[in-house]
Order: C-alpha cells, then sequence, then structure tokens
C-alpha cells in the first residue's frame, strides 16, 4: 500500500504545483532591465521640438473595411503645439492635423471638413486611424522617449516567454514587455470613451542604429491594424515660429465635433 501512496502523492502534489499561480517576484533580471529601460527611455529629451517623416500603413474593419498608405510629416514643440501632414500616392494630401492643448484638429480638403476632438486619441480612432497615441504621444516615441505613456514605476515585474514584463495600474499602457537591454519590445493597453473600451498591442522593433525605435505595429480587438515606419527625425532646440504651426482653414470649411468611436454597420 505504501508503494501505491506515494506515486499518488506525488501526482498530487504536481497538480497542485501546475494549477497555483505563479507569484511575480522580480528576479535580478527584471530589476536590471527596468533600470536599463527607466534609464534611457524615461529620461527627458534633449531638445524641445521634433521633426520627423514616417510611412504609415493602415486598415480597419470599422466604420468600413479600408486599407492605404500615407506619408507623414510631423513636427513642432515637445510640449506643443505639433502639425502633422499626411498625404498618400503622388504626394495627394489626405489630412492636414494640429494638436494643441486644446485637442486634435484634422482638416481633409477633399471633403472641406475639419474634424476636432479635445481628446486626441478619440479624435485619431474616430476618423479610422489605428492610432492609439497622441501626435505628442508619437513624436516623443520617435525620439526615443516613453515618458507620457509608460509611468515611472511598475507594479508588478515578472519573466513572461523569457522577457523581462511589467504591468501599470493606470495609464495608457497596462503592460511593457523589454530584452534583457530595456528596450521597449511590446505595449499593451486600452482606449476608454464612454462605456466603450477598445484594446490594442503595439509590437516595437528597429534598433540597429540607436536607442530609438524604427518600426511600431499596432493591433486592435476592433480588427484595425497599422505598421508606422520611422524614416528620420531630428531633434531641435530653436522654437518654432507660431506661422509654422497654424493650420489655416479655408472659408468654406465645416467644422464638426467627433467625440466617440465609430461603429460596425
Amino acid at each position: 500500500m505504501i508503494r501505491l501512496r506515494l506515486p499518488l502523492l506525488l501526482a498530487a502534489t504536481l497538480l497542485l504545483a501546475a494549477c497555483a499561480k505563479p507569484v511575480p517576484l522580480p528576479p535580478a533580471d527584471v530589476d536590471n532591465a527596468w533600470e536599463a529601460f527607466s534609464g534611457q527611455y524615461l529620461k527627458p529629451l534633449p531638445a524641445t521640438g521634433i521633426t520627423a517623416k514616417a510611412s504609415f500603413l493602415f486598415s480597419r474593419e470599422v466604420p468600413e473595411k479600408q486599407s492605404g498608405r500615407l506619408t507623414v510629416e510631423l513636427w513642432g514643440e515637445l510640449n506643443r503645439p505639433l502639425r502633422m501632414n499626411a498625404s498618400a500616392g503622388f504626394g495627394k494630401t489626405v489630412a492636414l492635423m494640429r494638436e494643441d492643448h486644446s485637442g486634435l484638429t484634422a482638416y481633409y480638403p477633399d471633403r472641406e471638413t475639419a474634424y476636432w476632438c479635445q481628446d486626441p486619441v478619440v479624435a485619431s480612432m474616430a476618423l479610422g486611424l489605428p492610432l492609439p497615441f497622441s501626435l505628442r504621444d508619437l513624436a516623443m516615441l520617435a525620439g526615443g522617449c516613453f515618458e507620457t505613456i509608460v509611468p515611472d514605476r511598475y507594479a508588478i515585474g515578472m519573466i513572461q516567454k523569457d522577457r523581462p514584463t511589467y504591468t501599470f495600474p493606470e495609464g495608457p499602457v497596462a503592460l511593457l514587455q523589454t530584452d534583457s537591454l530595456g528596450r521597449p519590445l511590446k505595449l499593451e493597453g486600452e482606449v476608454r470613451r464612454g462605456d466603450r473600451t477598445i484594446k490594442w498591442k503595439a509590437d516595437i522593433d528597429g534598433y540597429d542604429d540607436g536607442p530609438e525605435p524604427e518600426r511600431i505595429v499596432f493591433t486592435f480587438d476592433t480588427g484595425g491594424r497599422g505598421v508606422l515606419r520611422i524614416r528620420n527625425r531630428d531633434l531641435t532646440v530653436e522654437p518654432w515660429t507660431e506661422k509654422s504651426l497654424e493650420l489655416d482653414l479655408p472659408d468654406k470649411t465645416v467644422i464638426r465635433a467627433v467625440c466617440a468611436f465609430p461603429r460596425s454597420g
């Protein structure tokens, strides 16, 4: 009987161990990677402004299926205002945007309409752009700074799929995953508006030429996907003139507020 009980006891012990939740005690690798990340990516940028160029491939399912490729130019003050122009093939202007402390305004010349929302992220997603960040966030990311989206302290640190992984109770980013050098590889979060929540993920790579990411792939639980490739960026210290950051709207422009996520159908 003793020979039978020992295997049963061992099997029961292994079953309990398999069902038990892992205790996220941060190992030394987690602490070291966080120190490297925070030292490089949470420090202030040595600049007040930026100019950057990128390409943006996107596809979406709502409010209707659509895909395309945009060439993006971004410039302005890191603390806002910021301007962004988006053009399609053969240099056709698709949208002219300005973000300041009052929100985001996006002008579409072919519609003779400007859309505005106090929340820049809601504005972008309401217009069908799969981007979970404001222009300011994108400008900071292009410069290699994550301080506007990632808190300076994490709630839980662990090794997940052989990578240092951190969770946060508040903020636009709920999860951050880095490599052993502290370079961001993955972000997860959600955008909320009223009673609706849209979850998103971002995969980051392209650190060959320095600490700044070259490519960010966004995916959304609504079926949207965006691939942002940052071609070049220049940090600036000279202030931009007010004129260079203005968004002049033609007299016939219709201005509409966009304050809700698009719905399918």
